[in-house]
């Protein structure tokens, strides 16, 4: 489905068509491209988050197993 739309979009922008033709056809296109890009950063923040509290998980639990040796 999203692969039809990437090709429809491509043969329409390769085609011969005139500048206001493409200018409509972008005006329409571009404010869900924008809400996607959007929605993508709000993602890899999520996903940089969840890594930031992986790293300091494992790192508490390193330090944790280090002091049931020592101790």
């Amino acid at each position: 489905m999203k692969q039809e739309k990437i090709d429809e979009l491509r043969e329409f922008f390769e085609s011969d068509r005139e500048d206001s033709e493409i200018a409509d056809m972008a005006r329409m296109r571009v404010p869900g491209l924008l809400n996607t890009i959007e929605n993508l950063e709000g993602l890899i923040k999520e996903a940089n988050d969840l890594a930031s509290n992986g790293l300091a998980l494992l790192a508490r639990m390193d330090r944790n197993s280090k002091e049931g040796e020592d101790g």
